[in-house]
């Protein structure tokens, strides 16, 4: 069994939220994540069956409330999912499994705001969760909800759609990295 090399609150130390709001231009289906991806040694899979269970588990959270780390948050309307999110989620989170980094800004300088733009979506509220080495939907959630910066962009109220992804690299230092993107579009 695959083990994170960093204990989980260095990692989620490491792995600050992001969140960004814009009062100017900014811009899941489960069926249109990207499939395998092949590079020069390396075939990096998309976690399809986990990310499938990822949109239902974060709704039921939100449905119920959640204890974000001392601070109770009252139950939200679920998120819906977006194709253009997903499609922005992927795209870090594969660039993340094949560089071997973890950060909210991409190896080309961009942040979750400008990788969302890129893909037409206008939004006024953006934000982003990340995690590494988490083998399950049900590691990744746990230790989003054990931070309380990423448990209070997923019970946040003003998000209205969200696109997840996760991509495993067997050759990368934590081999599945995962991407939540979070938004409220300006229409």
């Amino acid at each position: 069994m695959f083990k994170p090399r960093w204990s989980c609150s260095a990692l989620l130390l490491y792995a600050m939220t992001v969140s960004i709001s814009a009062n100017d231009k900014g811009g899941m289906g489960v069926d249109t994540l990207p499939g395998p991806r092949e590079s020069a040694s390396v075939q990096y899979l998309a976690c399809t069956e986990e990310i499938g269970r990822l949109l239902e588990q974060i709704n039921a959270i939100r449905a119920e409330g959640a204890n974000c780390v001392g601070s109770y948050m009252e139950p939200v309307s679920s998120l819906r999912p977006n194709p253009l999110l997903e499609h922005a989620a992927f795209e870090h989170a594969y660039s993340m499994a094949t560089h071997n980094f973890l950060s909210h800004t991409g190896r080309d300088g961009r942040d979750v705001g400008q990788r969302v733009s890129s893909y037409g979506y206008h939004w006024r509220l953006v934000g982003e969760n990340i995690a590494a080495g988490q083998p399950s939907v049900d590691k990744a959630v746990e230790e989003w909800l054990e931070s309380a910066e990423h448990c209070r962009n997923l019970m946040s109220a003003e998000y209205r759609e969200t696109g997840f992804a996760c991509v495993a690299n067997p050759r990368a230092e934590y081999r599945y990295y995962w991407v939540q993107v979070f938004a409220t579009s300006m229409e």
